[in-house]
């Protein structure tokens, strides 16, 4: 009997299922932890939207502890405009008003929504 026909097929079924029933566990996981990943980015973006939204003053947005979340996320310009008591007009253009910092943070977050490719 010719061993070889029936030895070949079964050790290569055997190393190609071993493989596959531990590569695919690896494979998945990896796509699970992406995915939430990119789920808690996204909710990390919308609540910043939210408090950009709701504070109007700089001192409220920078006392608001989701300000401590996105700092390192944000220029330094943008840092500073935040957190200096320098009083900045901006007569016209986007922005304009007294102390306008929302123009700036809402452009670091969509920087950073295309950095994190969602959208």
């Amino acid at each position: 009997m010719d061993w070889d026909k029936f030895l070949t097929p079964i050790i290569v079924g055997l190393l190609s299922g071993a493989f596959g029933s531990l590569v695919a566990p690896l494979v998945n996981w990896n796509i699970d932890k992406r995915r939430q990943k990119n789920t808690l980015r996204q909710a990390f973006l919308r609540d910043c939207y939210a408090c950009v939204e709701l504070n109007n003053s700089r001192t409220d947005f920078r006392n608001d502890p989701l300000y401590a979340r996105l700092r390192p996320y944000l220029r330094q310009e943008v840092i500073t405009v935040i957190e200096s008591e320098v009083v900045f007009i901006q007569t016209g253009g986007r922005g304009d008003g007294v102390n306008n910092f929302k123009p700036l943070v809402l452009d670091d977050l969509a920087k950073l929504e295309s950095e994190w490719d969602l959208i």
